[in-house]
């Protein structure tokens, strides 16, 4: 997938509340301004599913689906084109739709076990 390193939702609040905090230090003014936290989406587990391999890679595809990314650039891949490879791998990048981290989810359902609830937690998710 392309490299998005700080391009996520939660990163980007990050950086901004990060750069105000140093702006505000800086100045010598104080912080008068909170970014508001960002809401929690919520993942139920799939009924049924026993297995944890597969329970998790599909609550990871939902928080982020990389197969759409995978796709969008297996089609750039096939331009023959460099340079227009490269203006669409730009407007892939600068067209990317906001995504929230691991972090912002949190996974409910009955069928929670500890051996989902341990992977879960290490990803990041909220359980």
């Amino acid at each position: 997938t392309p490299h998005i390193a700080g391009y996520s939702l939660d990163g980007r609040y990050r950086v901004a509340d990060r750069i105000y905090a140093e702006c505000c230090t800086f100045f010598g003014e104080p912080a008068r301004h909170r970014f508001p936290d960002l809401p929690v989406n919520e993942i139920e587990l799939p009924p049924g599913e026993t297995e944890a391999e597969r329970v998790i890679a599909g609550l990871v595809q939902r928080a982020f689906p990389v197969s759409r990314d995978a796709e969008s650039l297996n089609n750039l891949l096939a331009i023959d084109d460099v340079r227009e490879r490269a203006v669409r791998f730009d407007g892939l990048r600068r067209s990317y739709p906001a995504r929230r981290e691991f972090t912002g989810f949190r996974i409910t359902g009955e069928d929670l076990s500890d051996d989902l609830e341990q992977p879960l937690e290490s990803l990041g998710f909220q359980v």
